[in-house]
Protein backbone atom coordinates (compact mmCIF):
# COMPACT_ATOMS: atom_id res chain seq x y z
CA UNK A 1 0.00 0.00 0.00
CA UNK A 2 1.55 3.36 -0.97
CA UNK A 3 1.92 6.30 1.35
CA UNK A 4 -0.49 9.19 1.22
CA UNK A 5 0.04 11.20 -1.96
CA UNK A 6 1.62 14.52 -1.21
CA UNK A 7 -0.52 17.60 -1.71
CA UNK A 8 -3.78 15.63 -1.61
CA UNK A 9 -5.58 18.44 0.21
CA UNK A 10 -4.49 21.03 -2.35
CA UNK A 11 -7.05 23.13 -4.17
CA UNK A 12 -9.19 21.23 -6.67
CA UNK A 13 -8.75 23.26 -9.86
CA UNK A 14 -9.70 23.12 -13.53
CA UNK A 15 -6.31 21.52 -14.09
CA UNK A 16 -7.27 18.79 -11.59
CA UNK A 17 -10.56 18.17 -13.40
CA UNK A 18 -8.77 18.01 -16.76
CA UNK A 19 -6.22 15.57 -15.36
CA UNK A 20 -9.00 13.31 -14.08
CA UNK A 21 -10.84 13.53 -17.40
CA UNK A 22 -7.72 12.19 -19.14
CA UNK A 23 -7.44 9.43 -16.52
CA UNK A 24 -10.99 8.32 -17.34
CA UNK A 25 -9.80 7.33 -20.82
CA UNK A 26 -7.72 4.53 -19.28
CA UNK A 27 -10.53 1.97 -19.15
CA UNK A 28 -9.76 -1.11 -17.08
CA UNK A 29 -6.80 0.29 -15.11
CA UNK A 30 -6.58 -0.66 -11.42
CA UNK A 31 -5.56 1.41 -8.40
CA UNK A 32 -2.28 -0.48 -8.43
CA UNK A 33 -1.84 0.60 -12.07
CA UNK A 34 -2.28 4.25 -11.06
CA UNK A 35 0.71 3.97 -8.71
CA UNK A 36 3.01 4.01 -11.74
CA UNK A 37 2.49 7.76 -11.72
CA UNK A 38 1.91 9.07 -8.17
CA UNK A 39 0.23 12.18 -9.59
CA UNK A 40 -2.45 10.00 -11.18
CA UNK A 41 -3.22 8.29 -7.87
CA UNK A 42 -3.20 11.65 -6.07
CA UNK A 43 -5.59 13.12 -8.62
CA UNK A 44 -7.96 10.15 -8.35
CA UNK A 45 -8.24 10.39 -4.56
CA UNK A 46 -8.49 14.18 -4.69
CA UNK A 47 -11.39 14.00 -7.16
CA UNK A 48 -13.14 11.25 -5.20
CA UNK A 49 -12.97 13.20 -1.93
CA UNK A 50 -14.12 16.39 -3.69
CA UNK A 51 -17.30 14.61 -4.78
CA UNK A 52 -17.78 12.70 -1.51
CA UNK A 53 -17.43 15.92 0.51
CA UNK A 54 -19.83 17.70 -1.89
CA UNK A 55 -17.20 20.21 -3.00
CA UNK A 56 -15.58 20.53 0.41
CA UNK A 57 -18.81 21.02 2.38
CA UNK A 58 -18.11 18.10 4.75
CA UNK A 59 -15.00 16.84 6.49
CA UNK A 60 -16.65 14.02 8.44
CA UNK A 61 -19.43 11.61 7.54
CA UNK A 62 -21.03 8.54 8.99
CA UNK A 63 -19.32 5.48 7.55
CA UNK A 64 -22.48 4.27 5.84
CA UNK A 65 -23.01 7.69 4.22
CA UNK A 66 -19.35 7.89 3.18
CA UNK A 67 -19.53 4.45 1.56
CA UNK A 68 -22.80 5.38 -0.18
CA UNK A 69 -21.27 8.51 -1.69
CA UNK A 70 -18.11 6.61 -2.60
CA UNK A 71 -20.16 3.97 -4.43
CA UNK A 72 -22.07 6.69 -6.30
CA UNK A 73 -18.80 8.31 -7.36
CA UNK A 74 -17.32 4.96 -8.44
CA UNK A 75 -20.36 3.91 -10.47
CA UNK A 76 -21.00 7.32 -12.09
CA UNK A 77 -17.57 8.89 -12.47
CA UNK A 78 -15.05 6.09 -11.99
CA UNK A 79 -16.63 3.19 -13.86
CA UNK A 80 -13.45 3.11 -15.95
CA UNK A 81 -11.49 1.95 -12.87
CA UNK A 82 -11.15 -1.82 -12.34
CA UNK A 83 -11.57 -1.57 -8.55
CA UNK A 84 -14.51 -1.88 -6.17
CA UNK A 85 -15.68 0.71 -3.65
CA UNK A 86 -14.37 -1.51 -0.85
CA UNK A 87 -10.91 -1.57 -2.43
CA UNK A 88 -10.92 2.21 -2.86
CA UNK A 89 -11.98 2.64 0.78
CA UNK A 90 -9.16 0.35 1.97
CA UNK A 91 -6.61 2.25 -0.12
CA UNK A 92 -7.80 5.56 1.30
CA UNK A 93 -7.34 4.19 4.79
CA UNK A 94 -3.92 2.73 3.96
CA UNK A 95 -2.77 6.04 2.49
CA UNK A 96 -3.97 7.93 5.56
CA UNK A 97 -6.44 9.99 3.58
CA UNK A 98 -9.35 8.99 5.81
CA UNK A 99 -9.53 8.06 9.47
CA UNK A 100 -12.27 5.80 10.82
CA UNK A 101 -13.44 6.55 14.35
CA UNK A 102 -16.26 4.32 15.57
CA UNK A 103 -18.92 4.75 12.84
CA UNK A 104 -17.53 8.04 11.49
CA UNK A 105 -15.05 8.76 8.72
CA UNK A 106 -12.93 11.88 9.01
CA UNK A 107 -10.90 13.39 6.13
CA UNK A 108 -9.53 16.67 4.82
CA UNK A 109 -11.69 17.71 1.86
CA UNK A 110 -10.00 19.46 -1.09
CA UNK A 111 -11.04 23.09 -1.45
CA UNK A 112 -11.77 24.71 -4.79
CA UNK A 113 -11.77 28.24 -6.14
CA UNK A 114 -12.79 27.04 -9.65
CA UNK A 115 -15.83 24.87 -8.87
CA UNK A 116 -18.74 25.73 -6.62
CA UNK A 117 -20.14 22.21 -6.66
CA UNK A 118 -19.84 18.79 -8.30
CA UNK A 119 -22.24 19.81 -11.10
CA UNK A 120 -19.72 22.44 -12.25
CA UNK A 121 -17.05 19.74 -12.51
CA UNK A 122 -19.39 17.51 -14.53
CA UNK A 123 -20.10 20.44 -16.86
CA UNK A 124 -16.35 20.93 -17.30
CA UNK A 125 -15.95 17.24 -18.18
CA UNK A 126 -18.82 17.45 -20.67
CA UNK A 127 -17.10 20.36 -22.44
CA UNK A 128 -13.79 18.50 -22.50
CA UNK A 129 -15.51 15.45 -23.97
CA UNK A 130 -17.23 17.58 -26.63
CA UNK A 131 -13.87 19.04 -27.65
CA UNK A 132 -12.40 15.56 -27.77
CA UNK A 133 -15.25 14.36 -30.00
CA UNK A 134 -14.67 17.32 -32.35
CA UNK A 135 -10.97 16.55 -32.55
CA UNK A 136 -11.73 12.89 -33.18
CA UNK A 137 -14.13 13.76 -35.99
CA UNK A 138 -11.64 16.20 -37.47
CA UNK A 139 -8.85 13.61 -37.42
CA UNK A 140 -11.18 10.97 -38.86
CA UNK A 141 -12.21 13.33 -41.68
CA UNK A 142 -8.56 14.06 -42.44
CA UNK A 143 -7.73 10.34 -42.51
CA UNK A 144 -10.73 9.60 -44.73
CA UNK A 145 -9.69 12.36 -47.15
CA UNK A 146 -6.17 10.97 -47.18
CA UNK A 147 -7.45 7.43 -47.80
CA UNK A 148 -9.67 8.65 -50.64
CA UNK A 149 -6.70 10.40 -52.23
CA UNK A 150 -4.47 7.34 -51.83
CA UNK A 151 -7.08 4.82 -52.97
CA UNK A 152 -8.60 6.89 -55.76
CA UNK A 153 -8.13 5.24 -59.14
CA UNK A 154 -5.46 6.79 -61.27
CA UNK A 155 -6.71 9.06 -64.03
CA UNK A 156 -7.21 7.08 -67.21
CA UNK A 157 -4.97 7.83 -70.14
CA UNK A 158 -6.95 9.59 -72.85
CA UNK A 159 -6.22 9.00 -76.53
CA UNK A 160 -8.14 11.69 -78.49
CA UNK A 161 -7.78 9.82 -81.77
CA UNK A 162 -9.12 6.60 -80.23
CA UNK A 163 -12.03 8.57 -78.75
CA UNK A 164 -12.90 9.99 -82.16
CA UNK A 165 -12.71 6.55 -83.78
CA UNK A 166 -14.92 4.87 -81.20
CA UNK A 167 -17.40 7.77 -81.26
CA UNK A 168 -17.64 7.18 -85.00
CA UNK A 169 -18.78 3.64 -84.17
CA UNK A 170 -21.38 5.07 -81.78
CA UNK A 171 -22.57 7.39 -84.57
CA UNK A 172 -23.01 4.33 -86.76
CA UNK A 173 -25.32 2.82 -84.11
CA UNK A 174 -27.19 6.15 -83.89
CA UNK A 175 -27.83 6.02 -87.66
CA UNK A 176 -29.14 2.48 -87.19
CA UNK A 177 -31.65 3.86 -84.69
CA UNK A 178 -32.56 6.60 -87.18
CA UNK A 179 -33.41 3.98 -89.81
CA UNK A 180 -35.94 2.52 -87.35
CA UNK A 181 -37.32 6.02 -86.69
CA UNK A 182 -35.95 5.98 -83.16
CA UNK A 183 -34.28 9.01 -81.56
CA UNK A 184 -30.80 8.67 -83.11
CA UNK A 185 -28.63 7.82 -80.12
CA UNK A 186 -25.95 5.15 -80.29
CA UNK A 187 -23.51 3.76 -77.75
CA UNK A 188 -20.51 1.46 -77.62
CA UNK A 189 -18.56 0.12 -74.65
CA UNK A 190 -14.84 -0.50 -75.02
CA UNK A 191 -12.22 -2.21 -72.86
CA UNK A 192 -8.59 -1.39 -73.61
CA UNK A 193 -9.70 0.18 -76.89
CA UNK A 194 -11.64 -2.91 -78.02
CA UNK A 195 -15.41 -2.77 -78.46
CA UNK A 196 -17.21 -5.31 -76.27
CA UNK A 197 -20.78 -4.08 -76.83
CA UNK A 198 -22.71 -1.75 -79.12
CA UNK A 199 -26.35 -0.69 -79.09
CA UNK A 200 -28.79 1.79 -80.57
CA UNK A 201 -31.81 3.43 -79.03
CA UNK A 202 -34.75 0.93 -79.14
CA UNK A 203 -37.42 2.54 -76.99
CA UNK A 204 -40.11 2.43 -79.69
CA UNK A 205 -39.00 -0.86 -81.23
CA UNK A 206 -39.13 -2.70 -77.89
CA UNK A 207 -41.98 -0.66 -76.40
CA UNK A 208 -39.60 -0.21 -73.47
CA UNK A 209 -39.01 3.27 -72.02
CA UNK A 210 -35.74 2.06 -70.46
CA UNK A 211 -34.27 0.77 -73.73
CA UNK A 212 -31.84 3.65 -74.16
CA UNK A 213 -28.68 2.90 -76.10
CA UNK A 214 -26.52 3.17 -72.97
CA UNK A 215 -28.68 0.74 -70.97
CA UNK A 216 -28.70 -1.83 -73.76
CA UNK A 217 -24.95 -1.52 -74.25
CA UNK A 218 -24.33 -1.98 -70.50
CA UNK A 219 -26.53 -5.08 -70.45
CA UNK A 220 -24.74 -6.59 -73.44
CA UNK A 221 -21.27 -5.85 -72.04
CA UNK A 222 -22.13 -7.28 -68.62
CA UNK A 223 -23.54 -10.45 -70.20
CA UNK A 224 -20.54 -10.87 -72.50
CA UNK A 225 -17.98 -10.29 -69.73
CA UNK A 226 -19.91 -12.29 -67.14
CA UNK A 227 -19.65 -9.49 -64.62
CA UNK A 228 -22.13 -6.84 -63.51
CA UNK A 229 -19.27 -4.45 -62.82
CA UNK A 230 -17.59 -3.07 -65.91
CA UNK A 231 -14.45 -1.89 -64.14
CA UNK A 232 -12.05 -0.17 -66.56
CA UNK A 233 -14.65 0.15 -69.33
CA UNK A 234 -15.33 3.31 -71.33
CA UNK A 235 -18.80 4.16 -72.63
CA UNK A 236 -19.04 6.16 -75.86
CA UNK A 237 -22.48 7.67 -76.55
CA UNK A 238 -23.60 10.28 -79.03
CA UNK A 239 -25.75 12.20 -76.51
CA UNK A 240 -25.03 13.02 -72.85
CA UNK A 241 -26.65 10.24 -70.76
CA UNK A 242 -29.95 11.01 -69.09
CA UNK A 243 -30.25 10.66 -65.26
CA UNK A 244 -31.33 7.01 -65.58
CA UNK A 245 -28.35 6.11 -67.76
CA UNK A 246 -25.95 8.21 -65.67
CA UNK A 247 -26.97 6.26 -62.57
CA UNK A 248 -26.58 2.99 -64.46
CA UNK A 249 -23.03 4.00 -65.44
CA UNK A 250 -22.17 4.56 -61.79
CA UNK A 251 -23.73 1.29 -60.64
CA UNK A 252 -21.89 -0.56 -63.41
CA UNK A 253 -18.61 1.04 -62.24
CA UNK A 254 -17.86 2.29 -65.76
CA UNK A 255 -14.54 4.11 -65.55
CA UNK A 256 -15.17 6.80 -68.16
CA UNK A 257 -18.07 8.20 -70.17
CA UNK A 258 -17.42 9.99 -73.47
CA UNK A 259 -20.25 11.74 -75.25
CA UNK A 260 -20.77 13.94 -78.27
CA UNK A 261 -23.77 16.28 -77.90
CA UNK A 262 -24.59 17.96 -74.60
CA UNK A 263 -28.12 17.76 -73.21
CA UNK A 264 -28.58 20.93 -71.08
CA UNK A 265 -32.26 20.18 -70.44
CA UNK A 266 -32.15 16.49 -69.46
CA UNK A 267 -28.49 15.49 -69.14
CA UNK A 268 -27.67 13.44 -66.09
CA UNK A 269 -23.91 13.95 -65.94
CA UNK A 270 -23.60 17.72 -66.00
CA UNK A 271 -26.39 19.13 -68.19
CA UNK A 272 -29.48 19.27 -65.96
CA UNK A 273 -28.01 17.43 -62.96
CA UNK A 274 -24.91 15.54 -61.87
CA UNK A 275 -26.64 12.37 -60.65
CA UNK A 276 -23.57 10.67 -59.20
CA UNK A 277 -22.64 13.71 -57.11
CA UNK A 278 -26.16 14.66 -56.01
CA UNK A 279 -27.13 11.10 -55.09
CA UNK A 280 -23.77 10.48 -53.38
CA UNK A 281 -23.20 7.33 -55.41
CA UNK A 282 -20.12 5.29 -54.56
CA UNK A 283 -18.65 5.63 -58.04
CA UNK A 284 -18.46 8.58 -60.40
CA UNK A 285 -17.07 7.99 -63.90
CA UNK A 286 -14.58 10.33 -65.48
CA UNK A 287 -16.28 12.44 -68.14
CA UNK A 288 -15.13 13.58 -71.58
CA UNK A 289 -17.79 15.63 -73.39
CA UNK A 290 -17.81 17.08 -76.89
CA UNK A 291 -16.16 14.32 -78.96
CA UNK A 292 -17.48 14.69 -82.55
CA UNK A 293 -19.97 17.16 -81.11
CA UNK A 294 -20.98 18.73 -84.44
CA UNK A 295 -21.80 15.39 -86.11
CA UNK A 296 -23.78 14.15 -83.11
CA UNK A 297 -25.73 17.39 -82.79
CA UNK A 298 -26.53 17.52 -86.52
CA UNK A 299 -27.91 13.97 -86.48
CA UNK A 300 -30.27 14.84 -83.62
CA UNK A 301 -31.25 18.24 -85.03
CA UNK A 302 -32.10 16.76 -88.44
CA UNK A 303 -34.21 14.05 -86.80
CA UNK A 304 -36.29 16.43 -84.68
CA UNK A 305 -36.58 18.92 -87.56
CA UNK A 306 -38.00 16.17 -89.77
CA UNK A 307 -40.43 15.16 -87.03
CA UNK A 308 -41.67 18.73 -86.61
CA UNK A 309 -42.42 18.83 -90.33
CA UNK A 310 -43.96 15.34 -90.42
CA UNK A 311 -46.29 15.62 -87.44
CA UNK A 312 -48.30 18.64 -88.73
CA UNK A 313 -48.58 16.95 -92.14
CA UNK A 314 -49.99 13.79 -90.58
CA UNK A 315 -52.40 15.79 -88.45
CA UNK A 316 -53.63 17.69 -91.53
CA UNK A 317 -54.11 14.48 -93.49
CA UNK A 318 -56.22 12.98 -90.69
CA UNK A 319 -58.46 16.01 -90.70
Amino acid sequence: MPHAPEGQAACFTTKSATHYNRLSLRVGVSLNGLTRNPQDLENFFQTALFFISEAGAASALEKAQFLERLEFFRSHHAAWLASTSSEIFEWMQGCGLIVCENDAVRFTPPASDDFADAAAVEDCWAKLEAERVKRRHRVRAQLQAKNRAVNAPAALEVDPELDRRLMQEALGMAREALRREEVPVGAVIAMDGNIVAAAANEVVTRHDPTAHAEILAIRKAAARLGNERLVGATLYVTLEPCPMCAAACSHARIARVVWGADDPGCGGMRGAIDVAARAHLNHRPQMTPGVRRAECEKLLQDFFKARRVKIPAVTEARQ
